[in-house]
């Protein structure tokens, strides 16, 4: 994709972070996250009546349907760093650097 193209996705997904639209869609999927924890708490009387395999399943169940919501969350961001360039860390080269900083230890 081309590099304007990229920069213009990234600056429409951050606006969009801070839009009253985004933080709508926030509210509504941090209230099914609260929703989820609440049906959680009272479900735990329950779960000493089913077998471990049933209990390890539901936990599972409910630790992916949060991570889910989660992720959710950060969706312009996420969309966003996916169209940032990579920042490749130089090391800084001195001209005036002695050859011996660049000599094995012996």
């Amino acid at each position: 994709m081309e590099d304007f193209e990229s920069k213009k996705i990234v600056k429409v997904m951050r606006e969009g972070a801070n839009s009253e639209f985004w933080q709508i869609i926030k509210s509504s999927i941090q209230e099914s996250l609260d929703i989820l924890e609440k049906n959680l708490i009272q479900d735990l009387p329950e779960f000493a009546d089913i077998l471990a395999e049933e209990c390890k399943i539901e936990i599972l169940t409910y630790n992916a349907k949060k991570k889910y919501l989660t992720k959710l969350l950060d969706t312009p961001k996420n969309i966003a760093a996916e169209y940032m360039p990579e920042v490749t860390e130089e090391e800084d080269f001195d001209v005036y650097d002695k050859p011996e900083k660049f000599m094995p230890n012996n």
